[in-house]
């Protein structure tokens, strides 16, 4: 293992940032999959950055040393991992694309657009996320029921009708 640095690129630039874990202050280190996750080898060939004494990880994204957020102890990733199981619902479920569903989360949340990111999120942000879903999922359900009876969520009939109607 050795010591987590994040390449940020700023145009014609690479600056290079140490990963520090919020928990500690101390360093995380970039480990392989193979030594986080030694069964999964759906994870192989991908990076995570680990504190060690704060059992706090986070992924990489695809093919970089770029995290996915930030550093996470276990009752934060398994806050996240919940939250995003329930927010995905949103679009999975055809309720609404995923760009309108993160457009409206954030929203919701009262956050810019590089501050909601469910891997950045806080315990707290999880909780009013996920309750922001359970409101919205609990005023829409039947709309949504209904509108795949009929094969499309509402939000593709509704713009089907509204391009005929201006055809």
């Amino acid at each position: 293992a050795v010591l987590g640095w994040a390449a940020a690129d700023r145009g014609d630039d690479m600056k290079l940032t140490p990963i520090v874990c919020q928990y500690c202050n101390g360093f995380a280190e970039l480990v392989p999959a193979d030594i986080m996750y030694p069964r999964r080898n759906d994870l192989q060939g991908k990076s995570f950055y680990r504190c060690t004494p704060c059992d706090a990880h986070v992924g990489c994204h695809p093919g970089s040393y770029t995290p996915l957020g930030s550093l996470a102890n276990k009752p934060l990733r398994a806050a996240r991992i919940a939250t995003h199981e329930k927010f995905d619902q949103l679009w999975h479920g055809g309720a609404m694309p995923r760009w309108a569903a993160y457009k409206w989360l954030r929203s919701m949340m009262d956050m810019s657009r590089d501050e909601c990111h469910i891997g950045l999120f806080s315990e707290s942000d999880c909780t009013r996320a996920i309750e922001h879903v359970d409101a919205y999922l609990a005023k829409h359900s039947r709309t949504h029921a209904k509108a795949r009876l009929y094969g499309k969520p509402r939000c593709q009939r509704d713009s089907d009708s509204a391009q005929g109607a201006s055809s």
